[in-house]
């Protein structure tokens, strides 16, 4: 439930912005099949780079994103509500500022 859940409003807003859903789904699925293989066995350690780099990290910095767009998403509705700007506008500069937050995330290490 803590993989998957933080992903659903950003899921959504994406879908809704570009019309992408599939893409958006299969996107999310493939990040978080990673963390869920590596979930399935207790106490599991990654032997190599291979599954760090291009699953376990990968998955963070969506993860992170995620969950930040889950808190600024209302913050930009309210936003667009009390000022000019569009609500799509603010979507699209929520989902912005948490793409910035994931990368960030895994500028060193997580």
């Amino acid at each position: 439930m803590l993989a998957v859940v933080p992903q659903v409003p950003t899921i959504a807003a994406i879908g809704v912005l570009t019309g992408w859903w599939a893409v958006v789904i299969a996107g999310s699925a493939a990040l978080t099949i990673s963390l869920l293989a590596a979930l399935r066995r207790p106490g599991f350690v990654p032997r190599g780079p291979v599954h760090l780099y291009l699953g376990l990290w990968p998955f963070f910095a969506w993860w992170c994103a995620c969950l930040t767009f889950t808190v600024l998403a209302p913050v930009a509705l309210i936003a667009a509500l009390l000022s000019p700007v569009s609500s799509t506008t603010a979507v699209a500069a929520a989902l912005l500022l948490a793409a910035t937050q994931g990368l960030a995330s895994v500028r060193r290490r997580p």
